[in-house]
């Protein structure tokens, strides 16, 4: 495992001299990465020592040979914060900064990627994928914003028990890794703090967090308000239970049953209902939603390829909607409602929203929704439908509209105008 450090020996570094960026950490990133669910650097210290949210706990090295995925990459570190889950109680998460060969120190950039983790295995989390030269990584798109000069955050936003579908975690733990890594700025990663800049870029799972990053960044990071003030969101889920029904039956059910699980570590109504309807014999029953936990993502998208999510409940997936509706969790889990912001404050921020017409996985109505209600309260949102293909390729199609919006957002701030517009 490789070496870490704890909270106060950042100072070592403090006195280095700085270029673009200051100079790379001194432990040693050459060992093997370790699977999260039996990594020890993968657990809190004397509990939650930082008394603030984004607060640094420990730091490392990032293990593996990341430079050998990213050619634009000098060094990498791994960071572990304190956050909030989301019922509101303190927890932790890690992210992983990727530092630029180059980079303008007049002008720092810093994008927050999130990742589509999409899984409810701790072992799925970014922090150890990138590390193992995983299938499911975008190195490409990594690469080509570390050859912007563009700092990387990549965060773990699903957090310590790989929560998919819990958005206000996700949002938290967003908002959290922009803060540990912008209280380092000056002396670890060679950034004018004063002047850094950050842009937060998310697709399916990965738009959720962000969606919910920008949610919530005035009620929970409101300091970040100056310099976060731009999101691409894609591929968004913006109704959870309304995905659960757009799944059932697919090929990609096997995301279903990650949500599922994934809600039952974070929300204990919702574990409470699906405990209360799962079957508990027969060949698909309670055990999936724990099983998926030791599963990789591909395992899981395979061994419940379309099967239908109403036949592991008594009475079906719609009897078990309409528990969590009477209870209100329908709203919990929903982006539709407004985000908290002051009026002044909205001109300072702008999304990119794309999404597929034809969106399989993640409908559009409850997007259309989202945009119209955000949209008429003055929310500035650049929203592209895009026709013909489905959720993976337009995935790919959005790739350099979200970079060249990013760079334009970077290289000249907002645009004025209209305060939202929808381009077909």
């Amino acid at each position: 495992m490789a070496g870490f450090l704890y909270l106060g020996s950042i100072a070592k570094h403090a006195a280095l001299p700085v270029a673009a960026h200051a100079l790379p950490p001194t432990d040693d990133a050459s060992g093997m990465a370790i699977p999260p669910s039996r990594d020890r650097w993968y657990r809190a210290v004397d509990g939650l020592r930082p008394p603030q949210n984004g607060g640094l706990i420990k730091i490392r090295a990032a293990p593996g040979n990341l430079s050998s995925m990213l050619r634009n990459l000098d060094w990498s570190d791994q960071i572990l914060y304190r956050t909030l889950d989301a019922n509101g109680t303190s927890t932790w998460a890690v992210t992983t900064v990727l530092v630029p060969k180059t980079a303008d120190p007049a002008r720092p950039a810093v994008v927050s990627y999130q990742m589509s983790q999409d899984s409810a295995s701790l072992d799925a989390s970014p922090s150890y994928l990138l590390s193992t030269a995983n299938e499911n990584v975008r190195y490409d798109i990594l690469d080509r914003m570390l050859l912007k000069g563009w700092q990387v955050v990549v965060p773990d936003y699903e957090g310590s028990l790989a929560a998919f579908g819990a958005g206000k975690l996700a949002g938290h733990a967003t908002l959290d890794s922009i803060r540990v890594v912008h209280s380092l700025a000056d002396e670890r990663y060679g950034m004018n703090k004063t002047k850094a800049l950050y842009s937060a870029w998310g697709y399916s799972g990965g738009a959720l967090a962000t969606a919910w990053a920008y949610k919530q960044w005035f009620g929970h990071a409101n300091e970040l308000g100056d310099r976060l003030t731009s999101y691409v969101i894609g591929g968004l889920p913006a109704d959870l239970l309304e995905t659960l029904h757009s799944l059932d039956g697919t090929m990609g059910n096997g995301l279903a049953i990650n949500a599922i699980s994934g809600l039952m570590s974070q929300y204990p109504q919702f574990n409470e209902t699906i405990r209360s309807h799962a079957k508990t014999t027969g060949p698909l029953n309670i055990t999936a939603f724990d099983r998926v936990k030791t599963q990789t993502f591909s395992e899981s998208l395979i061994r419940y390829a379309r099967h239908n999510i109403s036949d592991y409940f008594v009475g079906g997936l719609d009897a078990v909607v309409r528990e969590l509706q009477k209870v209100g969790f329908d709203k919990e889990v929903s982006l539709l409602d407004l985000p908290e912001a002051l009026p002044r404050d909205l001109n300072k921020h702008a999304i990119l929203l794309y999404h597929a017409l034809a969106d399989e996985v993640a409908p559009i109505r409850p997007v259309d929704e989202l945009v119209r209600n955000w949209c008429n309260a003055s929310h500035r949102i650049e929203f592209h439908r895009l026709q013909g293909g489905g959720h993976v390729q337009n995935g790919d199609r959005g790739i350099e509209s979200a970079i060249e919006w990013i760079t334009e957002r970077f290289r000249s701030g907002f645009e004025t105008g209209a305060q939202g517009r929808i381009i077909p």
